[in-house]
């Protein structure tokens, strides 16, 4: 029965460790009770001796108690390190599941949010006009979101997939976010219904550059740039002013991006100072209107020209 206990309980082990435990202990007491209970025991131990030498009954049983118990402790201890091993080279199936089941309501509160502004934008018949303000709802959902999503399951390619930068262009600012918006809960939803996946890549040695969430960032600078500076539609000098001021904040926001994504200085230099350059001949509600959208044309080429350079360095990075 001894030698029985130890192949059902690594069977039971390979199906779960609990099952392994309660396997070990009910070998143990069932072969204890088989011994106890056979014919020499009881002609030797129950009988005869144990009558005349009651004391050496009580150590005798004793002694086989504690076999049984040291031999119960030792498969224990030993089962416990090989799983404590097995963990630290790898996660188990234990901690990836209780990993997952910890992050499926925060995801799913994360997919609730956005379903919330998908919804207001699509029944909104002023969204156009209220764009700033699904701008900056969806702006701190996906900051929210990128941080979450990074400290869970980095490189994972989750981050990726839940905060994609592109959406439809061409039929004006609000129905890039909300398209964008789109792609996103779909890629949030990719990412629930196989969480223990993402879990366990993350889980694995880096493969990729640390330099990539920042030229995501530099992306989605330069997307809005696009659809929000360079598009928007200004009615009057007041427009014109409030516009000036956006496209700075957007430079310093682009600079401190490219900083954070270790460009070189010239290229933030360059991207920073124009100098001289050659119009795009855009046109604008006044002269200073058309100045600003050239100036802003001209340094939106410039930061795609210095992200190309850094994924290039990244490439090579990779490859070294």
């Amino acid at each position: 029965m001894t030698l029985l206990s130890f192949p059902i309980n690594q069977a039971a082990n390979a199906l779960d460790w609990s099952w392994g435990v309660y396997a070990t202990l009910a070998s143990a007491l069932i072969g204890y009770g088989l011994l106890v209970t056979s014919d020499p025991f009881g002609k030797h131990v129950w009988g005869a001796v144990g009558r005349r030498r009651p004391m050496i009954t009580v150590l005798v049983a004793g002694f086989i108690t504690g076999l049984f118990g040291a031999g119960t402790a030792w498969v224990l201890i030993r089962q416990a390190e090989t799983k404590t091993k097995v963990q630290a080279a790898q996660p188990g199936r234990d901690d990836v599941t209780l990993r997952a089941q910890r992050l499926v309501p925060i995801l799913a509160k994360f997919i609730d949010d956005s379903g919330a502004i998908e919804r207001d934008i699509r029944g909104d018949k002023r969204a156009l006009a209220n764009l700033q303000q699904y701008q900056i709802r969806i702006e701190k959902l996906r900051s929210n979101l990128g941080e979450f999503l990074n400290r869970e399951l980095p490189d994972s390619g989750a981050t990726v997939l839940a905060l994609p930068t592109e959406g439809s262009t061409g039929l004006g600012p609000i129905v890039f976010e909300h398209t964008r918006l789109v792609a996103s809960i779909r890629g949030q939803k990719e990412i629930l219904a196989n969480l223990e996946t993402y879990i366990r890549r993350s889980s694995k040695p880096a493969s990729r550059s640390q330099d990539w969430p920042s030229l995501g960032r530099l992306a989605e600078l330069r997307e809005r740039a696009v659809h929000d500076l360079l598009n928007r539609n200004v009615r009057d000098t007041r427009g014109i002013s409030r516009l000036q001021r956006d496209i700075e904040d957007w430079e310093q926001a682009t600079v401190n991006a490219l900083r954070g994504a270790s460009a070189a200085e010239v290229d933030v230099t360059w991207f920073r100072v124009l100098g001289t350059f050659a119009s795009k001949g855009l046109r604008g509600l006044n002269a200073d209107h058309a100045h600003a959208r050239n100036v802003l044309a001209e340094k939106l080429d410039r930061l795609l020209e210095v992200m190309r350079r850094l994924d290039a360095r990244n490439q090579s990075n990779r490859e070294s």
